[in-house]
């Protein structure tokens, strides 16, 4: 039915500063890590191997709208392929990599996207994820 839930939880200290440890010691950001370990928790629960997120990314790299007030969000996607014999350190970087890529062209505008793959659009559901 597509209905979605939230699900709150605290990451204890300890677990955060070795997780930032992890990110750091891979040359990769906090978020890349958390989205990796995301992407491989929803891999096993729908035993799928792709896997595709969306989130949301501030969308003010131009220094004209720094003064802005407004909703400067744009949704990036992350598509996340899981394969046998990956280590979770080829994971993360894979996925770093790919959302410094898409962060890099944030700025193209998502009807033309769309219209770009073809895609055909159900207003019931998000059309890439």
């Amino acid at each position: 039915d597509y209905k979605g839930n939230s699900v709150g939880f605290v990451i204890p200290e300890d677990l955060s500063d070795r997780l930032r440890e992890l990110a750091q010691g891979q040359g990769v950001t906090l978020y890349s890590v958390l989205l990796s370990s995301v992407a491989v928790l929803l891999g096993k629960y729908a035993n799928q191997d792709d896997i595709v997120i969306g989130s949301p990314h501030a969308n003010r790299d131009h220094y004209q709208t720094g003064g802005l007030i407004g909703f400067f969000i744009n949704t990036l996607v992350n598509r996340v392929r899981l394969t046998k014999g990956q280590s979770f350190m080829d994971l993360i970087r894979d996925v770093h990599e790919d959302q410094v890529e898409a962060q890099a062209h944030q700025d193209f505008p998502f009807e033309q996207l769309l219209e770009h793959l073809s895609v055909e659009r159900d207003p019931s559901r998000h059309p890439l994820f």
